[in-house]
């Protein structure tokens, strides 16, 4: 009699101990969900947060950039090209003063 109310006293345990750990599984699967959810939440408010950081930094940036410098070019437009003729080159004054340079050093 007394191994019956023995036997029935572990089986109630057994079942109790059972349904504690269905409940603890379950617990954890939510809180697993809860923890993927919870990341996946910062992970987009990081995206978000970072995207903004950029938006206000390339603002930032272009406020306080300096204007670019225009290089400009010279107008050629007013200047008149002339051809030279082959006998203007000849008639150079160096080759003039070669010329009468070395006739003082023959006399």
């Amino acid at each position: 009699m007394y191994t019956y109310h023995l036997n029935k006293l572990a089986e109630k345990f057994a079942e109790i101990r059972r349904k504690d750990l269905i409940n603890t599984q379950r617990k954890l699967a939510k809180s697993r969900e809860c923890n993927a959810y919870i990341e996946n939440q910062k992970m987009i408010l990081e995206q978000k947060t970072q995207e903004e950081v950029n938006e206000l930094f390339t603002a930032a940036m272009g406020s306080t950039r300096a204007p670019k410098k225009t290089s400009m070019k010279p107008d050629y437009s007013k200047y008149r090209i002339v051809k030279r003729s082959k006998s203007s080159t000849s008639s150079t004054p160096t080759s003039s003063s070669s010329s009468s340079s070395s006739s003082p050093t023959s006399q």
